[in-house]
């Protein structure tokens, strides 16, 4: 077996890249051994995350990586098919009919004489039967999307969305989203002729950011500190993605709390527009307006303080005192809670469960049945939980900073919503009329 310097996996023994990572491997004394086909697949996306698997240049001499001619992604040269987006690479042979069989089956690499490492994983697809070794995410026999492999779910990758034509995008399409990718989702224009292979210094330019020549349709204002208007970013075209340096999201910022594509303006039929959350992991919040109801799980911004709202149970809310040798056994008074609320940590972990019982619970930096008395950005009274009606309501009470709640999925904008995503703070307008309120 070989292990990779750079993720640590083990490939068997001849593989000259990591099935992992994809990085070129050392060169081993049996030597390099080759995979049926005309190419290898070095890599798999993980479009959730926001990371893509680099594709390693070539020696010396020979040609840099061949990038797709629809979502700019880097390829090593002789794929049949884009290991990001499962798109035909420039001079790969066509796909066969629908229910043949691929003219070869890949070859596995031979072993080690005297080891005996565990036989590497193979991948069928369920379009045309072909055999992938795994580490695949794109039948390399007819570029149909393959099933997730185990050692791919132990390694943490996920294969990337299918896109979908003729229709609003996926929500992981991935990485980068060229021009090229984004005409080719809404069949606005068709796909660009197969370019030559770029030369091996141009291999690591990025795909150019999509040329806004529509007529801008709404602003996205960032906020300053004092809460007055920062720099205008105009919305124009179909959608606008938010993310940092590294992707081709069309408004980039410096903030660590950003996923590389973190989230998009869409606009709508009618007029309308919505923000379609992308990242997973810290996701997009927004400043609401009037009590909102809110569910089991919803994740609630107050200040500094990211606090998760959960139900409780029948059992927990209505528990039975324990009994034991004929006695009760003395506690608490009993109070009967039907929430809680717990403070998410930066590190993913759980702290400070309070459980919720009564009409009416307070947060505040002063006043208030939950207070955060170092939370600067806290204001005296800052917002109120309220059990109405068998439903938990978040109410602002007027705070100098708001109340925000994490968006789950697509939801309609309005003019003068608030959203904040990672470390920025953003004013939606709707029409590209006047200016902003300061500065």
């Amino acid at each position: 077996m070989s292990r990779c310097s750079n993720c640590g996996r083990e490939s068997p023994q001849g593989a000259i890249f990591c099935l992992g990572c994809g990085a070129r491997l050392a060169a081993s004394a049996a030597g390099p051994t080759t995979l049926a086909g005309p190419g290898v697949r070095v890599g798999v996306a993980n479009p959730v995350a926001g990371a893509a698997v680099s594709t390693p240049a070539g020696p010396a001499g020979l040609p840099g990586p061949l990038p797709c001619p629809v979502c700019g992604g880097e390829n090593q040269v002789g794929m049949n098919f884009c290991r990001l987006c499962g798109s035909p690479l420039a001079g790969s042979r066509p796909p066969p009919p629908a229910g043949a069989r691929p003219p070869t089956a890949p070859i596995i690499p031979t072993p080690v004489p005297g080891a005996r490492p565990p036989p590497p994983e193979v991948l069928t697809c369920r379009q045309c039967t072909g055999q992938t070794p795994a580490g695949f995410a794109f039948c390399q026999h007819c570029g149909a999307m393959l099933p997730v492999s185990a050692g791919a779910r132990g390694l943490g990758h996920t294969p990337p969305l299918e896109v979908v034509r003729g229709g609003a995008p996926t929500l992981a399409l991935g990485p980068g989203g060229s021009p090229a990718a984004r005409a080719a989702i809404h069949a606005k224009a068709p796909a660009p002729a197969p370019a030559a292979p770029p030369p091996a210094h141009a291999a690591s330019t990025p795909p150019p950011i999509r040329p806004n020549a529509d007529r801008p349709w709404g602003s996205l204002y960032s906020m300053r500190r004092d809460g007055t208007d920062g720099e205008r970013h105009f919305l124009a075209g179909d959608w606008i993605e938010i993310g940092r340096p590294g992707a081709a999201a069309d408004l980039v910022f410096e903030d660590r709390y950003l996923a590389l594509r973190h989230a998009r303006i869409e606009q709508q039929a009618g007029g309308g527009c919505r923000v379609v959350p992308i990242d997973l992991l810290n996701g997009v919040y927004r400043r609401i307006r009037a009590p909102q109801a809110i569910a089991g799980g919803t994740q609630i911004l107050v200040g500094r303080e990211l606090i998760r709202f959960e139900l409780v149970a029948d059992g927990e809310r209505e528990a039975a005192p324990l009994e034991r040798f004929g006695m009760t056994m003395f506690g608490s008074p009993p109070r009967a809670p039907w929430g809680r609320l717990v403070q998410v940590l930066g590190s993913g972990g759980l702290r400070d469960v309070r459980h919720l019982h009564g009409t009416e619970i307070v947060l505040g930096r002063e006043e208030g049945e939950i207070i955060f008395r170092d939370d600067e950005f806290l204001s005296r009274r800052h917002a109120v939980l309220k059990w109405q009606g068998g439903q938990c309501v978040l109410e602002d009470l007027k705070s100098s900073n708001g109340t925000f709640v994490r968006l789950h999925g697509p939801q309609p904008l309005e003019n003068g919503d608030m959203l904040r995503m990672g470390d920025q703070m953003f004013r939606f307008e709707l029409g590209v009329g006047g200016g902003g309120r300061g500065g």
